[in-house]
């Protein structure tokens, strides 16, 4: 619902950006859709991004 990846939602999650639980060590993350509809949260996301590569050689690959 972000657009991000799934790297970028972990890293978030760790740095306290995105609120979240998870239940015991290794269970999945519990967002809450109310939290993440949170404008504050979006400009947040939006804000905390890393920037894509100046390089135009770089490749990007998508995880399934």
């Amino acid at each position: 619902m972000l657009n991000l990846s799934s790297a970028t939602v972990l890293r978030q999650l760790a740095a306290g950006i995105i609120p979240a639980e998870q239940y015991c060590k290794g269970a999945p993350w519990v967002i809450k859709r109310r939290d993440i509809e949170d404008s504050r949260l979006i400009e947040c996301v939006r804000h905390s991004r890393r920037p894509s590569s100046p390089s135009s050689r770089q490749k990007t690959l998508d995880f399934q």
